[in-house]
């Protein structure tokens, strides 16, 4: 049987094969929507070939005028301007590895900020504990920098400078507008006998902590791009390891 839907899976593997052959990098916009027309259920795909060639187009639009803007002006880093970080179920450490990622993209001088809009526990333990300070709405530590969203915020107060962490735990809708959408999943042997599937359209999955043999599980049943966290303890601390872990998450996201 086929219908507009099969029409969309059949766009879907031609943008995909012109896209490869074009040898040009493909941006992460691009893979979503393409990821989206192939979905193997029918009704995940977007509702039209019309609404699908719409917003194609404008993602083309979108990508010649920052081809034009790179032409005019030198842009270092080249980092996304928001980067959701979503839970795959409760307890994986989507708080912790937010954070972490916070504290590393500053200490590697990428300026970057954290943002939790569901949940106020993590910002009423940062108001309690003596190593943080506030100033003007934004709430810091070292490396760390967090805008208030439940306490001390006032309406004139402005954001750091940088990449915005959200801290979305496992609301996933939170994050389905970021540049960049990472997934964290757990590493315990009881829960990766079979990894459940993860959204075709996200960009990256850390796995936390790191386990070769669980992120290997993820990459064949999820097909999608899998780091590894160090086991810690301290997501405000910087050592060796997280400083290598930030390198090559780096290299995935620029």
């Amino acid at each position: 049987y086929v219908d507009e839907k099969s029409d969309l899976y059949s766009l879907g593997k031609v943008a995909r094969l012109m896209q490869r052959r074009s040898g040009d990098e493909i941006s992460r916009k691009v893979r979503r929507i393409i990821a989206q027309a192939l979905r193997e259920n029918p009704s995940q795909r977007p509702e039209s070939v019309k609404s699908w060639s719409e917003e194609w187009m404008k993602i083309q639009k979108e990508q010649e005028r920052q081809l034009k803007r790179r032409k005019k002006q030198k842009k270092v880093g080249n980092l996304p301007k928001e980067i959701a970080v979503i839970g795959t179920e409760e307890g994986v450490g989507c708080t912790q590895i937010a954070v972490s990622l916070t504290v590393l993209m500053n200490h590697a001088g990428d300026r970057a900020w954290y943002v939790n809009p569901y949940d106020a526990v993590p910002e009423r333990i940062m108001e309690t504990e003596d190593i943080f300070c506030q100033k003007s709405g934004i709430i810091y530590h070292d490396c760390f920098y967090s805008i208030s969203q439940w306490g001390r915020k006032k309406a004139d107060d402005q954001p750091p400078e940088g990449t915005k962490i959200i801290d979305c735990g496992i609301h996933e809708e939170a994050g389905r507008n970021a540049d960049l959408r990472i997934y964290v999943c757990g590493s315990n042997a009881w829960k990766m006998t079979k990894p459940e599937p993860l959204e075709p359209d996200i960009d990256l999955c850390i796995m936390n902590p790191a386990n070769r043999q669980s992120g290997r599980l993820v990459v064949k049943e999820c097909h999608v791009r899998t780091l590894g966290y160090p086991a810690d303890l301290d997501a405000l601390s910087v050592n060796r390891q997280k400083i290598n872990f930030y390198k090559a998450l780096r290299r995935e996201i620029v």
